[in-house]
């Protein structure tokens, strides 16, 4: 009688194990349906709003402490920089380089620039805006 006891409660525990995976199993695919019908009316309902602004495209500016960086960096970066018209190129002597008075520290510079065909950055012009 002591073995058929055993093997009974082996059954049972069996038993148990097997239908406490089914029911988590079944929870969890329950769950994972609501969280996927819930993420779908979230995003269905983002994908009908109207966005009534336009993202209008404004020039690129600096101030002219950011111009006078550039202007004093353009030796590492080897790009030719032009301010109000006049081209100061990268490899021009140190000691005949641009005078820094020309750069107004409160103004704002409209930036432009020009490639090359491989799309790399060889001119930057900066025109003063006010």
């Amino acid at each position: 009688m002591l073995e058929n006891t055993r093997k009974i409660l082996w059954l049972a525990a069996g038993l148990t194990l097997w239908l406490t995976a089914l029911f988590y199993t079944w929870s969890g695919i329950t769950l994972s349906n609501q969280a996927l019908e819930r993420a779908s009316d979230i995003g269905g309902s983002q994908n009908r709003s109207v966005s009534l602004s336009t993202n209008k495209v404004t020039a690129e500016t600096y101030t002219g402490a950011e111009v006078l960086v550039i202007m004093q960096e353009r030796h590492k970066e080897h790009l030719d920089v032009e301010l109000q018209g006049r081209l100061y190129p990268s490899q021009i002597e140190s000691e005949v380089d641009f005078p820094a008075e020309e750069v107004s520290l409160t103004s704002s510079y409209e930036v432009k620039y020009v490639r090359d065909t491989s799309g790399e950055i060889k001119r930057v012009s900066f025109n003063k805006m006010n």
